[in-house]
């Protein structure tokens, strides 16, 4: 797969090839494919593809680490998973550690502190057996199963009523309330901004296919129109796009 580097090397070779075209004086381009403004046009096409998916991109580091913050904190908050233990520790004090109100609150809080990369697989077509073929980090998966986790707890803080009554102010309900929406918002932003990402990302490299296979025709063209050893060519012989 092409890194972002080759994309922006890819494109300077085809800009390049739209600069030769000025010092080609006899070039003739018999059908449109050949013609240097529509490669133009193409090569324009390309670099605002290229443009839309860095800018979503841009995007969707900025919610990724918005969505992290929430989850581990940072300079100002206390994350939502250093929170957990202190809000078990609540509902002990409240209730004593056999309490079934600390089971349910000890079980969900293990689910959230132990989110695991789920591994994906598909069938081997020789072999016939299903082999591993990567996983789905906590950026494309998790996050979901700990916001629903985690809105569980706080409903079940909201069960306790006047019994659940923390002095710290991180810890009472109005807080984990608004933590909690604001993770699942967060969340549900990511997840369509990462949606948008794939579609910029798949107009991208078609944008890019439709470039490169137009300047091996080009390319093609000056090699017959011209000859080998022609200035025309050896100026263009060794891009690639």
């Amino acid at each position: 797969m092409s890194s972002e580097k080759t994309f922006g090397s890819r494109l300077e070779n085809a800009r390049a090839l739209v600069r030769q075209f000025a010092g080609m004086p006899t070039y003739s381009a018999h059908v449109p494919e050949l013609d240097p403004a529509a490669f133009s046009s193409l090569v324009a096409d390309a670099e605002q593809k290229q443009r839309d998916y860095a800018n979503v991109k841009l995007q969707l580091a900025v919610l990724r680490d918005r969505r992290k913050a929430i989850l581990n904190g940072d300079a100002q908050n206390i994350g939502l998973l250093a929170n957990l233990r202190n809000i078990r520790a609540s509902i002990v004090a409240t209730f004593g550690k056999t309490s079934v109100y600390v089971e349910k609150a000890t079980e969900l809080i293990r689910k959230m502190r132990t989110q695991k990369a789920a591994k994906t697989t598909e069938l081997d077509a020789n072999s016939n057996e299903q082999v591993e073929t990567g996983s789905i980090s906590r950026n494309t998966m998790s996050y979901g199963s700990i916001a629903q986790n985690f809105e569980e707890l706080v409903l079940l803080l909201v069960s306790l009523g006047a019994r659940y009554q923390p002095s710290a102010t991180h810890l009472q309900i109005n807080v984990l309330q608004n933590t909690s929406a604001e993770l699942s918002q967060e969340n549900a932003n990511t997840q369509a901004m990462l949606a948008s990402s794939k579609i910029l990302q798949n107009k991208r490299n078609a944008a890019f296919k439709s470039l490169s296979e137009r300047f091996q025709l080009i390319k093609a063209h000056i090699l017959a129109s011209f000859g080998a050893k022609s200035a025309e060519y050896k100026n263009i012989a060794k891009l690639s796009v």
